[in-house]
């Protein structure tokens, strides 16, 4: 998977790890990294004891962003 954007602190983005597709939310970004917060399902189905797992940004595909225009953001489009 490509992406054309890297994804913000609690953007949800879908990766594949054991040949299964499984959805997170970013907790943390990294240089060339995410850490993704996983349901404990998707721990138990990928077979990871922890329900953080780092994905590379070149990994996953962002599905919702969590952005929030600062007042700073809305006067710079004006």
């Amino acid at each position: 998977m490509h992406i054309s954007k890297i994804a913000n602190e609690g953007d949800q983005v879908r990766f594949k790890r054991n040949n299964l597709s499984i959805n997170g939310e970013v907790i943390k970004v990294k240089e060339s990294s995410v850490i993704v917060q996983i349901s404990p399902s998707d721990a138990e189905r990928i077979r990871i004891d922890t329900l953080y797992t780092v994905v590379s940004h070149r990994n996953y595909k962002l599905l919702n962003t969590n952005k929030h225009l600062s007042y700073s953001d809305s006067v710079e489009g004006l």
